[in-house]
């Protein structure tokens, strides 16, 4: 099952990462991105691994990508902390890795285009550390802002979490917490 887990995320990590050169192109005047489908490609494996019914479905998708935005955003979570490497490091938090905005295409997949205060937090931090001249103090200062606004959202987390496990069967749920959506 663990090898099935890190096979699942790997494809959903180059699935949202194959799907951003487009929007990069979009960008440029090149293109056209279509969150709904990179969506589409990452609930569909979701419904089939579980083994979903379409009735249930329609009523566990909003939960599970409520479930899903929210790791994003609080870098927990495989989705979580794949996406938190691919957007950290030096010049990954604002401009990204291979000459695309990874914080625009998570923003465009899981707040509806606005980036989340967590996420503008964790820019704001990324943009001092690329600045030697930021003095001791203002780290602090971002660092508590930073983890006020992730521990929000991991409270926020709890509560979807609770409310995505209470319309599962228990089958359901053990097969959600070894992908890693619950804990």
């Amino acid at each position: 099952m663990k090898a099935a887990r890190v096979c699942f995320w790997m494809m959903a990590a180059l699935l949202v990462m194959g799907m951003a050169q487009p929007l990069h192109a979009q960008n440029m005047g090149r293109g056209n991105f279509n969150v709904n489908q990179i969506r589409q490609g990452i609930t569909s494996r979701i419904q089939q691994q579980v083994g979903f019914t379409d009735d249930e479905w329609a009523v566990v998708e909003p939960k599970l990508w409520r479930v899903l935005a929210l790791q994003v955003d609080s870098g927990s979570g495989p989705l979580g902390s794949m996406m938190g490497n691919l957007r950290g490091g030096r010049g990954g938090a604002g401009g990204g890795r291979g000459g695309f905005n990874m914080n625009m295409i998570i923003s465009q997949l899981f707040n509806n285009g606005t980036p989340s205060p967590a996420m503008t937090k964790r820019e704001e931090l990324q943009t001092m550390l690329d600045d030697p001249d930021s003095t001791p103090n203002a780290f602090r200062v971002k660092l508590e802002e930073y983890r006020a606004a992730v521990k929000k959202v991991k409270e926020q987390l709890t509560s979807a979490q609770a409310d995505l496990q209470s319309v599962l069967t228990v089958r359901q749920e053990a097969t959600l917490m070894q992908m890693g959506f619950l804990d």
